[in-house]
């Protein structure tokens, strides 16, 4: 937050993902829609290796659907799916099949290149040309083929979360299944959709396995001690209280004030001049850490968690979210 941080933008802020695609857009022509790339295109990327960039984005769950604002295997911005038209297949990534949303990414990846993903992209060898993905975005998924998983169940045309539980002798029937995926299917348990993957585990569990499993989701998350585990668990409190923002917008701005240094320190601003230096990965000075500190985070500018939760709580009262945050701020 240097260089006279803390005052409003003047000119609209504009994300990323959307900027950069209506380059792409506007280079083929105004107005021009582009079609969605397909197997054998000049950007496409073999299906082993969107399956790493998934494992990193969603640890490989192609229905997730966190509420942090991305969806589906490889985490789409809901402005990046419409623009390369992902809405053709389902209204969001996380309803869309496993090849349909790799579909939609070689289009994103033909925008944007592999910076599309700036973290889990580079770390799982994603490159333009560098194999053509067999899938087959149009073929209808086949319920409960999921991976060779027992405990998964893809949605087909008809489905209903009442006639799944029926089906599979769901302990508790469909309100079972409803509370197992009520990340996936979202408010209305009555609203499925064609490619959706559930899990079926709860149901289908004995009593003790159901409780081993409850003990295990009980235990306290683990993550690496580096930026992409501190983004991570800044997104997983974020989610809890609240505040809006994903992994690029705040992986975008952290690179941009502090290069990824959490022990940066800007001692030649205004802040600085007047007693009140940015530090950290998000260049928080006290003041306003003090104001936007979320409780359960560490009261320190200097701990990459609670600068990084800090600055996204005071992003989203300025400016709406962090992803809307482009320069200066």
């Amino acid at each position: 937050m240097s260089r006279g941080r803390h005052r409003r933008q003047r000119k609209p802020l504009i994300s990323r993902h959307v900027s950069r695609v209506s380059l792409a857009l506007t280079a083929g022509g105004a107005g021009i829609a582009l079609p969605l790339a397909t197997a054998g295109s000049a950007s496409a990327a073999p299906v082993s290796v969107w399956d790493k960039v998934a494992e990193c984005q969603s640890d490989g769950n192609w229905s997730s659907n966190t509420g942090n604002g991305s969806y589906g295997g490889l985490e789409f911005l809901q402005s990046s799916w419409e623009m390369v038209g992902g809405t053709e297949y389902a209204p969001r990534a996380d309803q869309a099949t496993k090849d349909q949303q790799i579909a939609a990414a070689e289009k994103l990846l033909a925008a944007q290149g592999p910076d599309a993903w700036p973290v889990c992209g580079p770390g799982a060898g994603l490159a333009q040309n560098s194999g053509a993905p067999d899938i087959s975005p149009d073929a209808e998924a086949e319920p409960g083929q999921e991976s060779g998983d027992a405990d998964r169940y893809t949605v087909a045309s008809g489905d209903t979360l009442y006639g799944i539980a029926t089906a599979h002798d769901i302990e508790g029937g469909w309100s079972t299944v409803y509370e197992a995926n009520r990340e996936t299917v979202g408010d209305d348990p009555d609203l499925i959709f064609p490619g959706q993957q559930l899990t079926l585990a709860e149901g289908q569990a004995k009593s003790e396995e159901r409780g081993s499993r409850t003990a295990e989701r009980a235990a306290p998350k683990a993550y690496p001690n580096n930026l992409d585990g501190w983004i991570h668990e800044a997104l997983d409190i974020m989610k809890a209280k609240g505040i809006p923002g994903t992994y690029q917008g705040i992986h975008r701005n952290i690179i941009r004030e502090s290069s990824g240094n959490p022990n940066a320190i800007n001692n030649w601003d205004i802040n600085a001049r007047n007693g009140v230096p940015s530090i950290g990965l998000l260049q928080v000075i006290k003041p306003t850490f003090d104001a936007y500190h979320v409780e359960g985070t560490k009261h320190s500018q200097w701990d990459p968690v609670a600068n990084i939760v800090a600055a996204c709580n005071y992003a989203a009262d300025r400016y709406g979210s962090i992803d809307n945050v482009n320069g200066p701020y």
